[in-house]
């Protein structure tokens, strides 16, 4: 089923590039049925379908905003270092959702995005994603990809605030 999604994935990722241009302020909305296989026990979106459809969501605004070439012209990537979703609740089976994704604002080594998941005028979870962008070398200061200061709000920080200290505190 995996396989079916990973399909489903690079059919958007290629519909993308026929959709308008938008620019790195602009939020885009993008569309999914919950299939049965998507599902806990036939009822519900499974926690980590939410991940995948993020990670869908995102491919396309980055196709959209022309990130990927850019990306492409460095020679570099974007790496998820951190994910944060609140689940409001439950998406049942069959549901239409919708997410809209939005870039929040950019600092010298991150990204940070928002992803809503929507079901009708209801909104059932928010996830923020932390990136950063690498290379061969190492990572690259954002303002290659971002000439114009992006300053993602407070609360966003905050959200991944305890991230390091966390690591930190961990003994591999």
């Amino acid at each position: 089923m995996k396989l079916l999604f990973n399909l489903q994935q690079l059919y958007r990722i290629l519909l993308a590039s026929f959709k308008g241009g938008v620019t790195l302020n602009e939020e885009i909305e993008t569309h999914y049925i919950v299939w049965p296989w998507l599902t806990e026990f036939f009822r519900t979106l499974q926690a980590s379908e939410f991940t995948q459809m993020t990670d869908s969501a995102r491919w396309e605004f980055a196709v959209r905003a022309g990130l990927v070439s850019k990306l492409w012209k460095l020679r570099s990537y974007a790496v998820v270092a951190s994910q944060k979703t609140i689940y409001r609740r439950s998406i049942p089976l069959m549901s239409r959702v919708r997410i809209t994704v939005k870039m929040e604002g950019a600092e010298k080594n991150w990204v940070y995005i928002k992803h809503k998941f929507y079901t009708g005028k209801e909104l059932c979870a928010i996830s923020w994603v932390k990136l950063s962008v690498k290379n061969h070398k190492g990572s690259i200061d954002t303002s290659v990809l971002f000439p114009k200061p992006m300053t993602p709000p407070n609360e966003v920080i905050d959200i991944f605030g305890n991230d390091a200290a966390a690591l930190k505190s961990e003994t591999l």
